[in-house]
């Protein structure tokens, strides 16, 4: 593997960041970056234009949903093709991306969850928790909260449920958060699809059975290509 290609991934694993403590050097570097934006958007020759101004190759870089920080991701999803995004900074590095292309629309659902493991291991166990979780899906389609309705079916939880949970997975608490069509399993997309904002709906896995209070629902691009003119910081 080479060293550029070190750099950007080490750019997707780190979480890319906004200029923050950088030294004075970085700082300097940044502000360049920040004055050759234009140049870079104005440019149609990108690959000569990378040659003579990145510190890595000239390459296309394909990229998808959750690969990078909520700000990067949000500034090249929601560009236009042909915009340049950045300056961004990842520590020893800092980065000007050039959007080529948008692809893949596709719908995201930002929803909580509530996990309902059966209490037993056979078809009849399975059904009893699916049945649990659609009145508890009623209730909450009735203006009840994920609180509240743990509280009241309490004594349901412990004939029909191993376990109950909120969040992304049995051993975790919170929100599920933003979820992509396409990314997670074929139950919870043909669920997803068919709600509607606000709606919680109830789906199977084998794992168990799981309800998702939909709060937001929206399109968007999924995958994106870029070109990218990295400098390196010298400390």
């Amino acid at each position: 593997m080479n060293t550029s290609f070190l750099f950007f991934f080490c750019f997707i694993a780190n979480q890319v960041i906004l200029a923050q403590g950088m030294t004075e050097q970085g700082l300097q570097v940044f502000e360049w970056m920040d004055k050759k934006k234009v140049e870079f958007q104005s440019t149609t020759n990108d690959s000569l234009f990378i040659a003579q101004n990145s510190d890595t190759p000239f390459r296309k870089v394909f990229l998808k949903r959750g690969e990078q920080s909520e700000d990067v991701e949000e500034a090249i999803f929601h560009a236009k093709v042909g915009t340049v995004v950045g300056p961004f900074n990842a520590g020893t590095h800092n980065y000007l991306f050039k959007v080529i292309k948008l692809d893949s629309m596709r719908t995201r659902f930002n929803v909580g969850h509530i996990f309902i493991k059966p209490k037993g291991f056979n078809s009849q166990d399975t059904i009893n928790a699916y049945n649990l979780a659609l009145k508890l899906a009623k209730d909450l389609n009735k203006g009840a909260d994920f609180s509240e309705v743990l509280k009241s079916s309490g004594d349901d939880f412990k004939k029909y449920a191993d376990k109950v949970k909120l969040g992304k997975n049995p051993g975790s608490e919170g929100p599920f958060g933003w979820i992509w069509e396409g990314t997670t399993i074929p139950q919870f997309d043909k669920v997803l699809l068919k709600s509607r904002k606000g709606e919680s709906v109830v789906a199977i896995s084998n794992v168990g059975v799981h309800i998702f209070q939909v709060s937001e629902k929206q399109m968007g691009y999924y995958k994106s290509v870029v070109y990218s003119l990295v400098k390196k910081v010298v400390k």
